[in-house]
């Protein structure tokens, strides 16, 4: 193969293997990254919720302050330590 005059090497087994372009749709990884356990997703979604029962206590929407603090819950009890 050539490109703007270069000639390129012919591709090698080591190169597919490590390579998202080269590797067959197919045959490649569902899962790109995996962002730790998720604990750290559930702390910032915990923040997001705390902050949100906080806004609509205040404004006196009790009833669906009320579901979000139950969701709280949820987020405790799975970020304690066992």
């Amino acid at each position: 193969k050539r490109f703007m005059g270069h000639k390129f090497s012919e591709v090698t087994d080591e190169q597919k293997r490590n390579n998202p372009y080269v590797i067959p749709p197919g045959e490649r990884p569902r899962v790109v990254l995996r962002y730790g356990d998720g604990k750290d997703l559930l702390l910032i979604r915990r923040e997001l919720v705390t902050a949100l029962a906080s806004f609509l206590r205040e404004r006196g929407r009790v009833d669906q302050a009320e579901e979000y603090e139950a969701e709280l819950a949820d987020y405790n009890a799975a970020l304690t330590p066992a």
